[in-house]
């Protein structure tokens, strides 16, 4: 389990956090803010996740700040000085800066969330910092730092989130969490596999009863999908997908599903495995690793998991079954087939169900790499308006001499354009 760097442990024993392991761009914007805040009479403070990775030793993800004061007009008088653009929210009391570099910065203002009934989204008001803190999800979360000069690297700890953090520990901050907000225990599962974490008992009891209670069916599809998608996109998925079946999560999704967590470790192998071979086109990563999440059920019931409760595009069902079908079409033959034979097969599937596949039978490696690095960017030399100059008739013929040609190139009979056009002379004739 991943503990706070002994820097960090130091730092925190004098309730201050080294905000000069961020980057020296992001130290000195920082400071520049807190100046800013305190000119307005307002207290700025880095919140979050943030705070969480700079205890631990790693900071470098996105820094999130809360104003205890009016985000939007903070951010529209500070932009200009910084060379930035304000983009407002002012229903919800949040800004954006963006900066010329694609960098950007979130300034909300502190608020208090209510919920008119499980699963819903909040309605806000402002309010301050510590009921900002109280409205997290977890208290490894419910971190702040002060960025006022006066403040500056104070750490802001009403709810004992170092302590948990120290004790690898997720802890929610009130016992309606997940009544609040279902999604939180996907969250949970994403946060314990990144970390190494677990849910300290209350937590967990809570958790699992929320699923049992039936409370995920009170979030909305997208927000689920969303929480899912973010979980297959960890650094080992593996373990949410264990984490989600501990938690029920799964059962929740489809009371036959279980854990295929071997199945989505070997599509992440040939994930890797692709990324190797240096090919410009992407797969969707998490749909092929959903795909092995769903793997266990049929190829009907999966799809309607994805509709139903997930509710992906049409597109990615699509692609979803090809992954869950296509296996299917593969067999020992494929290794037999010339390299014309195999491109011609293989150029209509779709990339993730190739991988899919590939994820099930590693000897489809040797056929599919030579397919993705060389057979499918082979061309013809000569082009169909070149034989049209060279006199020959345009027409099916001409469109089966051309597909003939490039077979022959595919196996490489034809190294040359001297060898094409003798090959397509000698399909059509001379006219």
């Amino acid at each position: 389990m991943p503990k706070p760097s002994s820097t960090a442990l130091v730092l925190l024993a004098a309730n201050r956090l080294p905000l000069d392991s961020l980057s020296a761009r992001d130290t000195v914007l920082l400071r520049r803010l807190g100046e800013e805040a305190a000119l307005d009479g307002m207290n700025l403070c880095l919140v979050g996740g943030a705070v969480r990775d700079l205890l631990l030793g790693r900071p470098g993800g996105d820094l999130d700040l809360t104003l205890e004061g009016g985000a939007v007009a903070f951010a529209r008088r500070v932009a200009p000085g910084l060379n930035a653009r304000a983009k407002t929210h002012r229903r919800f009391g949040t800004a954006t800066l963006l900066f010329a570099d694609e960098v950007h910065l979130d300034v909300t203002t502190a608020r208090r969330e209510t919920y008119a009934h499980p699963g819903a989204l909040p309605a806000v008001r402002p309010s301050t910092l510590k009921e900002d803190l109280f409205r997290r999800d977890f208290t490894v979360n419910a971190m702040a730092v002060r960025l006022n000069p006066e403040g500056w690297g104070e750490l802001v700890d009403p709810f004992g989130g170092a302590d948990d953090l120290r004790a690898g520990l997720l802890r929610v901050l009130h016992p309606r969490s997940f009544e609040d907000d279902p999604t939180r225990i996907l969250r949970g599962a994403r946060f314990a596999a990144r970390f190494g974490f677990r849910m300290e008992p209350e937590t967990r009891a809570l958790a699992l009863a929320a699923v049992a209670e039936g409370r995920l069916a009170t979030v909305t599809p997208e927000r689920i999908r969303r929480e899912v998608f973010l979980g297959l996109e960890e650094r080992d998925p593996t373990q949410v997908v264990l984490e989600w079946e501990a938690l029920g999560v799964l059962a929740d999704l489809h009371r036959r599903l279980a854990a295929n967590a071997e199945g989505v470790r070997r599509s992440l192998e040939t994930l890797t495995w692709y990324d190797a071979l240096g090919q410009p086109e992407q797969p969707n990563r998490p749909l092929l690793l959903l795909a092995a999440t769903l793997a266990p059920l049929s190829a009907e019931d999966a799809p309607e998991v994805a509709e139903r409760r997930l509710k992906l595009p049409p597109a990615s069902v699509e692609t979803l079954r090809a992954c869950l079908t296509t296996p299917a079409d593969f067999g020992a033959s494929l290794l037999a087939m010339d390299p014309a034979a195999l491109t011609n097969r293989l150029q209509s599937a779709k990339l993730e169900a190739l991988l899919y596949a590939a994820s099930l039978d590693s000897w489809l490696r040797e056929p599919l790499a030579a397919y993705f690095t060389r057979l499918r960017h082979v061309r013809l030399g000569v082009t169909g308006d070149d034989l049209r100059e060279a006199g020959y008739a345009p027409g099916p013929r001409m469109g089966e001499a051309l597909r003939a040609a490039l077979n022959e190139k595919r196996r490489g009979a034809l190294p040359t354009v001297a060898d094409e056009w003798a090959f397509l002379s000698a399909w059509l004739g001379e006219q």
